[in-house]
């Protein structure tokens, strides 16, 4: 369970490290199941499928991925991780006693140039009524500035929906307000062992550098809202777990936060992860 000390500290700054969130046994069994997935990815086409967005020069031969869609659903080890009663107890603790499951993904950040994702919120891309939700990046292996590990803009949860459009409308993936907007260079790295977790809220500003070394840099992140945040650009479950109550009771109505105007992200193309979606734009 989290400190009343740690508590205050996400709320004030947006985001918190739990360190050995997941002991040794569950932290070899990810890392197990990390394996199996990548070995699994060689069968997967050079621009990847539903469930593995693949890298540049990915192949059978040389298998390289950014991201495992939906890993809960893949392999029951991130499942049981995901659901387990020490990471429900840090989430409950944050947004509320009654907690449902949002999404989950594998970020594998390859050593060797693993790309670069720019500033941005993770509310706009799944809109809800309110703000408590958050995200749990769980450390598979040592992730520090060398790795490019999670930087965060502390005490951007209080600033707002920033644009993440550009001038013709179009869905970037990144902030594209001016920059006075908040200070990068006060962004703050959250260095992790292996069995560590970062935690950060839905509205913090976050990025990370590349990957330009030889280590790997992966982390399980799962994404939990409080069951009264209603995601408002509907879109059918990608599984089970997508809007299962993990913790307390289902809700009956929706709980409105603030006063927000925002442009939903409309139509989802194939491929249309951080990843795509950022190189992109940036081409």
């Amino acid at each position: 369970m989290l400190t009343s000390k740690q508590v205050q500290s996400f709320h004030e700054h947006g985001y918190l490290a739990v360190r050995q969130a997941v002991d040794a046994d569950g932290l070899a069994r990810l890392r197990d199941a990390a394996d199996k997935m990548l070995e699994r990815s060689r069968a997967t086409p050079a621009e990847g499928d539903a469930v593995f967005d693949t890298a540049v020069g990915h192949s059978a031969e040389t298998p390289r991925l950014n991201r495992v869609n939906h890993p809960v659903a893949e392999h029951p080890a991130f499942a049981d991780v995901a659901i387990s009663e020490r990471i429900l107890d840090s989430v409950c603790a944050l947004i509320g006693p009654d907690v449902k499951f949002h999404h989950s993904k594998l970020n594998m950040k390859i050593g060797g140039g693993g790309l670069e994702i720019g500033w941005h919120q993770d509310f706009v891309f799944f809109p809800h009524t309110n703000f408590d939700l958050l995200a749990c990046g769980i450390a598979l292996d040592d992730s520090d500035t060398g790795n490019g590990c999670l930087m965060v803009v502390p005490g951007t949860h209080k600033i707002g929906v920033l644009n993440h459009r550009d001038v013709d409308g179009k869905f970037t993936g990144k902030i594209t307000d001016a920059l006075d907007v908040f200070d990068p260079d006060t962004a703050v790295p959250i260095e992790l062992k292996a069995g560590d977790m970062s935690i950060h809220h839905v509205m913090v500003v976050h990025g990370s550098a590349q990957n330009n070394s030889t280590r790997p840099r992966r982390l399980f992140i799962n994404q939990y809202a409080a069951s009264d945040a209603i995601q408002l650009d509907y879109r059918p479950p990608a599984n089970d777990f997508v809007g299962r109550v993990l913790r307390g009771k289902s809700i009956t109505h929706a709980r409105l936060a603030g006063d927000v105007s925002l442009p939903l992200r409309g139509s989802v193309e194939k491929n249309s992860s951080i990843f795509k979606r950022q190189s992109i734009v940036s081409k």
